[in-house]
């Protein structure tokens, strides 16, 4: 206990002077911290999961779960008494008020633990933990409050299952032949899926299927260029009128390794609102990194140019109003002086994650690691995870 007590006093402080001075909140310690946001609860506190790792040994980290309070000032933290490279690798704040968590332990790479946990709102073990190994040993993802995916292998191939937040499974469908999913969405009365009809290509397709896997409705979407060889949705995300936003990637032929984009807006029932091409039609190799709606905004987080993580790139947000007419771009650059123990030869290499809505406003989650001058990470043990505010155009 005096041991916990201490690491969050530590963390306390090391929170409170970052986000004081520099609109920047570290979540890391000396070792290598990884961690994603997971949600925010009723009273605004939010919840962060990932692993805690020994300053030298990146084989050796703890599961590792984070509240901050609206401020940024430290509710509770949990830390696994698991040893090995443990994590906690995807949660959701569930329909019955608990935290559910996908708990993940592989050292030397060799998987020997995957499970369902669950945390009271104030970071307390309730019930035993649900063994998914003996299924699969596919790292569950696309969480919701009401189930998540887990692939698995059958007689007929590999298969997508939707587990509830017992293990229970609702269905399962193969994993290319329907949709090949790159987004998965809860509905009201049903399960919504985004993606393309196959990971070679053809039209986008997003899907509604019921809790027992019946096809409800489905909308394919044109190809935006006459010479594109394929598309497919990186990204969607649900809004609050309970429609969809989607990110669109198509491949063309004309034009070697060039890319088209859009946003696309759909309604509940799918059916498109409208089509933004015009604010992407100068970029050519991008990707998404997360799209969120934010104060009757959406905003759009990319890489300019997703094979350079370097801190060297801008990492560049677009701002859109309701009906998609772009509002302007936010570019962020990571301050050296936020690296910790970076030195002169050295350089970091940054990679972008979530976006989180805040009392405080925007905020993004970012993964900054320390390269030599080899280009070597230092023995994996120089990891930190950044929360930094985005602040909206001018």
């Amino acid at each position: 206990m005096m041991k916990r007590m201490t690491a969050v006093c530590l963390c306390l402080l090391m929170i409170c002077s970052c986000a004081l001075a520099q609109e920047s909140v570290n979540l890391g310690g000396e070792g290598c911290d990884q961690m994603k946001y997971i949600c925010t609860l009723p009273d605004g506190r939010l919840v962060f999961c990932g692993n805690r790792g020994t300053v030298g040994n990146f084989n050796d980290a703890r599961a590792r779960l984070l509240c901050l309070n609206p401020d940024w000032t430290v509710s509770w933290e949990y830390i696994d008494p698991a040893e090995g490279m443990a994590r906690y690798a995807f949660g959701a704040l569930l329909e019955d008020g608990s935290i559910g968590i996908i708990y993940y332990n592989a050292p030397s790479q060799n998987t020997t633990a995957l499970e369902i946990r669950k945390f009271t709102q104030e970071g307390q073990p309730v019930g035993e933990p649900i063994d998914l190994f003996q299924r699969s040993d596919d790292i569950p993802n696309m969480v919701n409050s009401q189930w998540f995916i887990q692939t698995m292998a059958s007689e007929n191939g590999s298969q997508k299952a939707f587990l509830d937040w017992n293990g229970d499974m609702l269905f399962s469908i193969p994993s290319q032949q329907v949709i090949w999913v790159f987004s998965a969405m809860p509905a009201d009365d049903g399960i919504v899926l985004a993606g393309s009809e196959s990971v070679s290509g053809g039209f986008v397709k997003i899907m509604k299927m019921d809790l027992q896997g019946q096809t409800l409705w489905e909308t394919v979407l044109p190809l935006m260029n006459a010479s594109s060889e394929g598309a497919r949705i990186q990204k969607c995300i649900r809004t609050s009128d309970g429609g969809y936003l989607a990110w669109v990637a198509e491949n063309r032929t004309d034009l070697y390794n060039r890319w088209c984009y859009g946003l696309v807006r759909l309604n509940e029932n799918g059916r498109v609102l409208w089509i933004n091409r015009e604010s992407f039609a100068d970029r050519t190799n991008m990707m998404c990194q997360s799209l969120i709606e934010y104060d009757g905004k959406f905003v759009f987080m990319e890489n300019p140019d997703f094979s350079d993580v370097s801190e060297n790139v801008p990492r560049v947000y677009t701002w859109f109003d309701a009906d998609g007419k772009e509002l302007g771009r936010t570019e962020l650059w990571i301050p050296r002086d936020d690296i910790r123990g970076i030195t002169e030869n050295e350089q970091a290499s940054i990679y972008a994650g979530d976006m989180l809505a805040t009392e405080n406003g925007l905020w993004s989650l970012y993964c900054v690691q320390i390269l030599n001058d080899k280009d070597i990470l230092k023995e994996m043990d120089s990891q930190d995870a950044i929360l930094y505010r985005v602040p909206e155009p001018d």
